[in-house]
C-alpha cells in the first residue's frame, strides 16, 4: 500500500507544528455539565486527532478498511468523527467506564454513527476474526504516580503512570495480534512519552511509526502517531 502524503517518519527532527484546522466538522456533542465529572471531556487531543484522522483520509480510503476499533472511546467523540469522515465499515468502540460507554452511545445516537460500543478494558472480550484494519486510542498518556491510574473514573481517563506509557504499552506489545494484515493504529502521544523509543520497539515488531500532526499544547507538545505494518502481511486462512 502506499504510504499517505499526510506526516513524516518519527524518525525526522525538525517538523512544523500543524496549526488548527478551522474548517474542520465536528460530531454534534450531546453531553455536557455533570457528563464531564466522569467521562474525558473532548479537548486539544481531541480535536488534534480529528485533524489527523481528515489529514490521512487518503491513506484510510486506500487501505479500505472494514472493522475500525477505538479503545478508550469516551465521549465517543473519535469514532462518531470518522463514521461521518469515513462511513462503511464495522465500528466498535469500547470503554472500561460504563458512565463513558453510556455516554458515546448519546454521542453516537445523536450523530446517527453505527457505532457498537461495548464494557470492555482495552481489547478485552474484542475478537475480531481477521484482525483489526483501524485501531484507534487516546490513551492516558500523563506521566503520574502508578497508583492514581486507578484512583478514579476520570483520572483512569488521563493518568498514565510511569512515563505516561503503562496503560499504552499493554497495546503497543500485543498490537501484532490484534490488528489485520493491512491493519494500522492511530495513538495520541507527547514528547515525554518517549516517541522515538516506541518507533524503535515497534520496528521490532515490523511496525513503521509516523507523525500524522503534531500541536503544542501548554509546555508540551501533543502527537498523533500512524502505525503500520513495514510491509502488508500475507492474508492468511479464516479460522474454520
Amino acid at each position: 500500500m502506499a504510504d499517505g502524503a499526510a506526516g513524516e517518519e518519527i524518525v525526522a527532527t525538525d517538523l512544523l507544528i500543524n496549526e488548527p484546522k478551522k474548517n474542520r466538522h465536528d460530531p454534534i456533542m450531546p453531553l455536557g455539565g455533570a457528563d464531564w465529572e466522569h467521562v474525558y471531556e473532548p479537548a486539544e487531543d481531541t480535536f488534534l486527532f480529528m485533524d489527523a484522522l481528515e489529514a490521512d483520509l487518503p491513506f484510510i480510503q486506500e487501505m479500505k478498511p472494514t472493522v475500525v476499533l477505538e479503545l478508550g472511546t469516551g465521549s465517543g467523540t473519535i469514532s462518531a468523527f470518522l463514521a461521518s469522515l469515513y462511513p462503511g465499515p464495522c465500528f466498535i468502540a469500547t470503554d472500561r467506564n460504563p458512565t463513558a460507554a453510556t455516554a458515546a452511545q448519546r454521542t453516537f445516537a445523536a450523530n446517527e454513527a453505527p457505532v457498537d460500543v461495548v464494557v470492555a478494558d482495552l481489547f478485552s472480550g474484542i475478537r475480531v476474526r481477521g484482525g483489526i484494519d483501524i485501531l484507534l486510542f487516546n490513551p492516558p498518556y500523563v506521566p503520574t504516580p502508578p497508583d492514581e491510574i486507578n484512583s478514579s473514573a476520570i483520572a483512569m481517563s488521563w493518568a498514565g503512570g510511569d512515563k505516561g506509557r503503562e496503560v499504552v504499552d499493554r497495546v503497543f506489545a500485543d498490537l501484532d495480534k490484534h490488528l489485520s494484515p493491512k491493519g494500522c493504529m492511530y495513538v495520541v502521544a507527547l514528547d515525554s512519552n518517549d516517541p522515538k523509543e516506541i518507533a524503535a520497539w515497534m520496528g521490532t515488531k515490523g511496525f513503521r511509526t509516523k507523525v500524522v500532526k503534531k500541536r503544542t499544547a501548554g509546555i508540551e507538545r501533543l502527537l498523533i502517531l500512524r502505525i503500520w505494518r513495514d510491509a502488508p502481511q500475507p492474508e492468511t486462512a479464516p479460522e474454520p
